[in-house]
C-alpha cells in the first residue's frame, strides 16, 4: 500500500528520516481526537455497569461518579501519538499547506508490511491500549459521534475500540486530504526531543542507547524500543519520533518550488543515511494546461 507524506524540506530527515508522532494536543483541528459530551457519557455509562447488569441511563449524577474513568479515557487520548499520512500525491492544498507552498517535499511509503522499525516485542505489547502500527484510513462525517455512536464501540471492557474511533472520525471540511493514520502509543517512539532541563530529570536506563546534543539546548536521546520500562515524558515535555524501516521509503517528490541548489544536499545525506537504498527522486513541475503537477525522475539511489 502506498501512502506518501508532506513536509517542508528539513536536512535533518535526509540525514536521519524520523517521524513525528502526533498527540492530539498538537493538531490544528480542536475536534481532533476528542469525543462528543454524549459519546462520552454513553461510554461512561457501560463502564458504570456490574457484570450482567442492564446498561444504565447516562445521568448527571452518574457522569459525575464516573469521574476517574472519565480521566482515564481523557488521559489515553492524550498519550497516542499518530502519523498523518496521505493517499494522494497531487493535492495543490496539501502541497501547499504542509510542504511549504511547494518549497518541500512528498516522501511515499510502502506501508503494506511493518513499516516502521518501532514495534516492541510481543511481550510488551497490551490489548488495552491502542497500537495501529498499519495506518488505517480516516472516516469522515458531517456530525460528531454522539449517542447514536455504533454499539461496538461502546461495549468493550475496556476504551481501545472507543479510543481509535475518535482518533479516525474527522469533518466532511477534511475529506480533500484522503488521510490514513497510524496510530500508536507515544512510549513506542524510536526519538524523544527535549530539554535538558527535562533530560536533567530522567535517570539513565537500559531504554537509553544515544544521547545527542541539538542547537538551543534540547537533546535527541535514542531509545532502544525492545526495553521496558520507557522513558516517562509527557507530550507537553517532549516531541516523539519513529524512524520508518529503510525498505519502506520508496520515493522522494520535489517541490516545483524546491530550491534546486539544495538536490545534491540531499543526494549526498541520503546516501549517507543508508536509510534510502533503491529510492527514486522525482522533481515536480506546474502542468501548462490543468491545474496540476507532473513528476520526472532525477535520480536513483543504489
Amino acid at each position: 500500500m502506498k501512502l506518501y507524506k508532506y513536509m517542508p524540506y528539513r536536512k535533518e530527515f535526509f540525514e536521519d528520516p524520523l517521524l513525528r508522532l502526533t498527540p492530539p494536543s498538537g493538531f490544528n483541528d480542536p475536534f481532533d481526537s476528542k469525543p462528543s459530551e454524549e459519546a462520552m457519557a454513553k461510554k461512561l455509562a457501560f463502564l458504570a455497569c456490574e457484570d450482567g447488569e442492564e446498561c444504565r441511563k447516562p445521568t448527571h449524577e452518574l457522569i459525575k461518579k464516573m469521574g476517574p474513568e472519565r480521566e482515564d479515557i481523557v488521559r489515553e487520548l492524550k498519550n497516542l501519538g499518530i502519523i498523518c499520512l496521505t493517499e494522494d500525491l497531487h493535492n495543490l492544498l496539501m502541497w501547499s499547506h504542509y510542504a511549504d507552498e511547494h518549497r518541500g517535499v512528498v516522501v511515499e511509503f510502502d506501508c503494506s508490511g511493518q513499516w516502521l522499525d518501532c514495534t516492541p516485542p510481543v511481550e510488551n505489547m497490551s490489548d488495552w491500549v491502542v497500537n495501529e502500527f498499519h495506518p488505517v484510513p480516516v472516516r469522515y462525517s458531517g456530525r460528531r459521534p454522539r449517542a447514536d455512536l455504533d454499539d461496538e464501540f461502546i461495549y468493550e471492557h475496556g476504551n481501545v475500540k472507543f479510543i481509535k474511533n475518535t482518533a479516525l472520525v474527522k469533518s466532511n471540511d477534511w475529506i480533500y486530504e484522503k488521510e490514513h493514520r497510524t496510530i500508536i502509543q507515544l512510549s513506542n517512539a524510536n526519538v524523544v526531543i527535549v530539554s535538558k532541563d527535562i533530560a536533567s530529570r530522567l535517570k539513565k536506563t537500559r531504554t537509553i542507547l544515544n544521547v545527542e546534543n541539538l542547537p538551543k539546548g534540547k537533546l535527541k536521546i535514542t531509545l532502544d524500543v525492545r526495553a521496558s520500562p520507557y522513558l516517562s515524558c509527557s507530550p507537553q515535555e517532549a516531541m516523539f519520533f519513529v524512524r520508518p524501516k529503510p525498505e519502506s521509503i520508496r520515493a522522494v517528490y520535489f517541490g516545483c518550488r524546491f530550491d534546486v541548489n539544495k538536490m545534491d544536499e540531499v543526494y549526498e545525506n541520503s546516501e549517507k543515511s543508508g536509510h534510502f537504498r533503491d529510492v527514486s527522486f522525482f522533481r515536480s513541475y506546474a502542468d501548462d494546461s490543468v491545474f496540476g503537477l507532473n513528476f520526472k525522475e532525477v535520480r536513483c539511489l543504489p
